[in-house]
């Protein structure tokens, strides 16, 4: 691999004890397989990334893994990170195919991805190459890669993006075609059972379903509003009290609004 590239961005991230297991969810991404596209768009603290890792954990496929940033705006290191990320998954990708445009000014997209997608489709196994953190993403040269990925993928290979915004692709026609599998705010809020199983068991608060379901009105099923209002009700002496004026505003959902979605 390229000394430029970081390995830890291809890793698949592991499970964290105490996480609820979200079978309905990971039943509708299953269903998913047979599209081109699965996306997992919601703002920051709603579990796209841990939801995919519980996925991919349960399957027998092959799954590649890229964690984007800003720093990977720039094409060429874009298209270094798929290569390494299926070769790591041994899909056989020639050693060549980045190396051969390395003298000109620019990458020809449609040149790599050609090579890229003939090579890929000599694999017979199922392939999901996830893309997360694509929000990271604002280079448009980038995203007319990824919507030519798409468009021409082989039947082996399938794209997986998570992203805190919906990104630049052509997904009313992907959605219009079929070939997209959407999970959004709606699906990824907790249900009341899910907060309980958190809450109650995981956290060991033993709160009443009304003060759950309080806590839940408070937060719309936002997961980690309820996880970090759960951290706060550990060190709270009264916590009915911190329940009923509980409005959002906790020093650890502030810190963490602060870092994350106002970032």
């Amino acid at each position: 691999m390229s000394a430029s590239l970081l390995t830890t961005k291809l890793f698949i991230p592991t499970q964290r004890p105490g996480m609820v297991a979200r079978s309905h969810l990971v039943e509708k991404l299953n269903l998913g397989r047979k599209k081109k596209l699965i996306l997992v768009s919601a703002p920051a603290g709603y579990g796209k990334t841990t939801l995919l890792a519980e996925w991919i954990s349960q399957q027998t496929i092959t799954a590649c893994w890229v964690s984007l940033d800003s720093q990977d705006n720039d094409i060429r290191r874009f298209l270094s990170y798929i290569t390494t990320s299926l070769r790591n998954a041994d899909i056989r990708i020639n050693d060549n195919i980045l190396s051969s445009t390395k003298d000109q000014e620019s990458v020809i997209v449609s040149e790599y991805l050609s090579q890229l997608i003939n090579q890929v489709a000599n694999s017979d196994r199922p392939i999901h190459l996830v893309l997360d953190d694509y929000h990271q993403i604002e280079n448009r040269e980038i995203h007319q890669a990824v919507t030519y990925l798409v468009e021409n993928l082989p039947p082996t290979l399938h794209l997986v993006i998570a992203s805190r915004s919906d990104p630049d692709l052509r997904l009313a026609k992907f959605r219009a075609q079929g070939e997209l599998c959407e999970i959004r705010v709606a699906d990824l809020r907790f249900t009341v059972g899910e907060a309980v199983l958190y809450l109650n068991e995981h956290m060991g608060l033993g709160l009443s379903q009304s003060d759950i379901s309080t806590l839940m009105e408070k937060t719309e099923g936002w997961i980690v509003g309820l996880q970090l209002a759960g951290i706060t009700l550990q060190q709270h002496p009264d916590k009915r009290h911190f329940v009923v004026s509980f409005a959002g505003d906790d020093r650890y959902i502030a810190d963490y609004l602060f870092d994350e979605a106002f970032s």
